[in-house]
């Protein structure tokens, strides 16, 4: 019953919506079944998901359990909860109500309303902060709509020019906008997207000199830098732009932007300037300031760690320190407290305060398996700094035999089973024997899975 398409939507509701739905439903314009209404507070009242016979029993009291009577009581909620929903959205789209309105005076011949709706409508639009492809959207059905109806009524002068202009801005930023995903999407996923028109694009933009246009600038230059061409100087454009114009875009677009910017730089990081972690660290901290990494006001583990990891590779340890402390309440409460310690004990290792990563990795949480797997590698790496070869001896065992326990790792095991295998190599290894640590160095570089390659070929060097 939990799967229920009630039980689901229902339990994303908040407590605004609830009582605002209630009232809808005890409006007769909008619902004549009682029954419905019936239903919906009934549901109010459970903490549980109550199964089909209960509700029966609640609508109809003692008639004899017929389950397809039921389930069209529950998918007649369904249906008033999505026209509530679509009804809710609808009264925030004050750009269709205006279009719609426009439209109706027409019709009625209404001309003066009709433009007093028209200007009030281009007047809101131009107050919102906003200056995304969107908003050059809008201001084409707008300006569209007035050129309609000024055509139709005749007039001397038109605004065509106008419109065409609304509908070149945004169709660039909309396809530029989508040409960054894709070249982001096709990097992850190795999937190869036709871009279409872009090209023929690309030269017309320069030759305009439209980058000057914020939203176009930012698009143009984030594309420029994702497929490799002058992607350092195009980078800086890019990120120049981005922080002055911050306040041009809406939170969700505004963070696709910083996820665009890491990737310029992991690109650039790849293909080996080392330098650009300064820059990606530079854009985590600008995204913390402007909420741009959090999703609902929460941190996800997975960002919590990337911005670890880009703090202790740059050196800011004493930074990084405060960041995991500042931003623990806003991780995800379930990976909390296992992100926390698990971070701070990177962040010990890096500062070869051992014990103290130690007792951080002591506590790990096992149910969190990533982090699980994160924490018994660095625990492997310590006690081989540490040189306490006998519990590293029985560590490496154990954690096979945790590998070998569990079955959801598949994408992840090959590296483990690598790190062992070279590890124990390297407690073995000669270190008189030359032509032995030359034969395991090139094994070492020519292992396809191993993320720990740069760990293991510096503390064979140092045998």
């Amino acid at each position: 019953m939990q799967n229920h398409k009630l039980f689901t939507l229902f339990s994303q509701l908040n407590a605004l919506e609830k009582r605002d739905l209630e009232k809808y439903l005890a409006t007769p314009l909008f619902n004549n079944r009682k029954l419905t209404l019936q239903l919906f507070r009934f549901l109010q009242k459970q903490k549980d998901f109550p199964d089909k016979t209960t509700l029966f029993e609640h609508l109809f009291h003692k008639e004899e359990y017929q389950d397809e009577k039921i389930r069209l009581c529950m998918s007649q909620l369904v249906k008033k909860i999505e026209a509530f929903l679509i009804q809710q959205y609808q009264q925030q789209q004050k750009l269709e109500h205006a279009k719609i309105l426009t439209q109706i005076y027409q019709q009625k011949n209404l001309p003066k309303a009709a433009e007093q709706v028209l200007q009030q409508a281009l007047n809101q639009q131009n107050k919102q902060p906003f200056r995304n492809g969107q908003y050059y959207f809008e201001k084409y059905e707008l300006t569209l709509k007035r050129f309609d109806y000024g055509t139709s009524q005749r007039t001397s002068v038109q605004n065509l020019q106008e419109v065409a202009d609304n509908l070149d801005t945004s169709f660039l930023i909309l396809k530029l906008q989508q040409a960054c995903s894709a070249l982001s999407h096709q990097a992850v996923y190795q999937q190869e997207y036709q871009m279409g028109l872009l090209n023929l694009i690309l030269p017309y933009i320069e030759q305009q000199g439209l980058p000057k246009i914020p939203a176009i600038g930012i698009y143009y230059y984030c594309f420029l830098a994702l497929n490799g061409q002058a992607a350092k100087d195009n980078f800086g454009r890019f990120k120049q732009l981005l922080f002055e114009h911050r306040t041009l875009f809406p939170q969700a677009e505004w963070s696709n932007l910083f996820l665009f910017g890491t990737n310029i730089c992991i690109k650039i990081i790849n293909n080996g300037d080392l330098s650009y972690l300064k820059e990606i660290l530079e854009l985590y901290k600008e995204g913390l300031v402007t909420k741009a990494l959090f999703d609902n006001g929460i941190l996800t583990r997975f960002t919590y760690q990337n911005i670890t990891t880009s703090g202790i590779r740059t050196g800011e340890l004493t930074w990084t320190r405060q960041f995991l402390i500042d931003y623990k309440e806003k991780v995800e409460k379930r990976y909390r407290e296992s992100a926390f310690r698990f971070n701070m004990a990177r962040l010990a290792y890096h500062e070869k305060n051992y014990a103290e990563a130690i007792d951080l990795l002591r506590d790990t949480d096992q149910g969190d398996l990533l982090i699980n797997l994160y924490a018994k590698n660095l625990l492997l790496k310590i006690y081989y700094e540490l040189g306490e070869f006998k519990l590293l001896d029985s560590f490496l065992d154990a954690f096979q035999i945790y590998l070998r326990r569990k079955k959801d790792i598949a994408s992840h095991k090959k590296n483990y089973w690598n790190m062992i295998y070279y590890t124990q190599k390297l407690m073995k290894v000669n270190p008189f024997n030359g032509a032995a640590k030359v034969q395991l160095q090139e094994r070492i570089e020519a292992e396809a899975v191993l993320l720990e390659r740069k760990w293991l070929l510096e503390q064979l060097e140092k045998i």
